[in-house]
């Protein structure tokens, strides 16, 4: 499926809306997305993020329309680049009104956090969230044409947001890569010179070569 202009016009309000700079891990992405959202309808109702395991084989995303808040229900044990995706799967199932498992989430959430079914309360659960996304994730049926506008949206603006996230080396060596740039001055007002010859140090040839230093040893 393409993407429609309502979904490229959602995807721009958010970017817009977020005020992103990279680099920013998934969390961060998504936290700054469910504000955008929620400043887009006026502030009037929070939207907010949780992370947490999801069966195998089911789905990976949930939204729960709580009395309090929306909340977006991310797989944790998954690559940020997919993380990115669901959250923003989960977020076009908020915008359009549409998921299947908000009506049987709704009752779950129900019947374990107690009326009215607060956040607070739901989280506090010892099993609360845990047990909603074990009995709704089950549910999804990813041929269902909801699923799969939401999937197109997720995959829109999932991968416009890869941008975002710490090169693959970041990930890996931020230690590292924090101790490198100190020691290098990176982004220092004043870039560090070659006292012999007066020269500009090229940062990202030094920081290149100080990593596969690092990484060789």
């Amino acid at each position: 499926m393409r993407t429609t202009r309502a979904m490229r016009k959602l995807a721009s309000d958010l970017l817009e809306g977020a005020r992103l700079t990279p680099p920013a891990d998934a969390g961060e992405i998504i936290g700054a997305l469910c504000t955008a959202y929620a400043g887009r309808r006026g502030g009037k109702r929070k939207v907010d993020v949780h992370f947490t395991s999801f069966p195998p084989d089911t789905a990976s995303g949930l939204w729960l329309e709580l009395d309090d808040v929306d909340l977006i229900v991310v797989e944790q044990h998954t690559r940020p680049e997919h993380q990115l995706v669901i959250a923003c799967h989960e977020l076009w199932h908020l915008d359009e009104g549409t998921s299947d498992s908000v009506g049987p989430g709704m009752l779950v959430a129900a019947r374990l956090a107690g009326h009215p079914g607060r956040l607070a309360e739901l989280l506090a659960s010892e099993s609360g969230l845990e047990a909603v996304v074990r009995q709704v994730a089950a549910r999804a049926d990813q041929g269902d044409p909801d699923e799969v506008r939401a999937e197109t949206f997720g995959l829109h603006l999932g991968n416009a947001l890869r941008s975002y996230l710490p090169s693959p080396r970041e990930q890996e060596l931020p230690e590292d890569l924090e101790r490198i740039k100190s020691s290098l001055g990176w982004g220092s007002p004043v870039p560090r010179r070659d006292a012999a010859a007066g020269r500009r140090i090229p940062h990202a040839d030094a920081l290149s070569t100080a990593l596969t230093e690092s990484t060789s040893r």
